[in-house]
């Protein structure tokens, strides 16, 4: 899925370079490769911090996405809200927050937070140790979280604007591209809020779909099927985490492994192409103690981050 994902935020880039002038696709988690005249060296952004230090967030008008677009062609399942218990007052728990995600052959991403705890920013560093763009997380709704994500390139020039919505309880339902036709990806929850499915769109048109199983609330089968239905790849599951995903690319045989840490965090994820095992991807995490009424919300803007679906 990821190298599908890739293809389709480049697909997304020759279509809007074509039609803005000043829209470049990336996302916050994809490797990308620097424009011309965009490797000057540069430090991330000055709102950008380390957790505990205030920051003052930019506030940005953006473009209702869904405004002038058509409508995706099949709608999503309507998710059902979980029912949770609320936290004691006072009370704290551990969260794991990703600090920094090491590409074999792109460099490394830094992540920033504000003092709640909250994803501000992200700075994606060549392996030469150039700045290629910061992705800026902004106009955070009640919960906190940022319903939208901007890009800017190390020369200043603005790159896409990704526009977010989210559910009563901060589940992710929707995220799309301003200024496109419809492109990006819609999600749905069962009702104990575990994510069922995910559809991907370009210009309106489902791409492809993730469809994730549950037993007794853990997950124990994943897979993805195309435009067609047809299944392009299949996840192998074990104790509800996702530690294998099988594809082929036009043809030759691929595989993704993914390994967590003892707290369940992914710490690798490793390319078999043809038989050919790549470096893999590396991910550090830090642990900070947070609210037990926050920390759903700090999960979900975690699991943004990590590229398995």
């Amino acid at each position: 899925m990821k190298k599908l994902s890739i293809l389709l935020a480049l697909l997304l880039c020759f279509s809007l370079c074509a039609c803005e002038d000043n829209t470049t696709v990336t996302e916050s988690t994809t490797k990308a490769q620097p424009t011309a005249g965009n490797t000057a060296t540069q430090s991330p952004t000055e709102e950008t911090t380390v957790p505990g230090k205030d920051v003052t967030e930019p506030i940005v008008e953006v473009t209702d996405p869904t405004e002038a677009s058509t409508e995706p062609t099949e709608a999503p399942t309507e998710p059902t809200e979980p029912v949770t218990e609320p936290a004691e007052p006072g009370e704290t728990v551990t969260v794991y927050l990703l600090k920094k995600a090491i590409y074999f052959d792109v460099g490394h991403v830094e992540y920033y937070y504000d003092k709640n705890y909250n994803l501000n920013s992200a700075a994606t560093i060549s392996i030469d140790n150039t700045l290629l763009y910061d992705t800026l997380y902004e106009e955070r709704d009640a919960n906190g979280m940022a319903c939208q994500i901007r890009t800017q390139w190390a020369d200043g020039s603005d790159g896409d604007i990704l526009c977010l919505k989210y559910s009563a309880d901060g589940k992710l339902q929707e995220e799309l591209y301003v200024g496109s036709n419809y492109t990006g990806s819609q999600y749905a929850y069962d009702q104990d809020g575990n994510r069922t499915e995910k559809r991907e769109y370009y210009d309106g048109i489902l791409q492809v779909a993730v469809y994730f199983e549950y037993e007794d609330g853990q997950l124990i089968a994943a897979h993805s099927e195309d435009i067609s239905g047809d299944i392009i790849s299949e996840f192998r599951v074990e104790n509800g985490l996702l530690v294998e995903e099988s594809f082929y690319d036009y043809g030759t045989e691929c595989t993704f492994l993914y390994e967590y840490d003892a707290n369940n965090n992914l710490i690798t994820s490793t390319y078999i192409y043809d038989g050919e095992t790549l470096p893999g991807d590396e991910y550090i995490y830090v642990a900070v103690e947070v609210d037990a009424a926050r920390a759903p919300y700090i999960l979900e803007q975690q699991r943004y981050l990590i590229p398995i679906t």
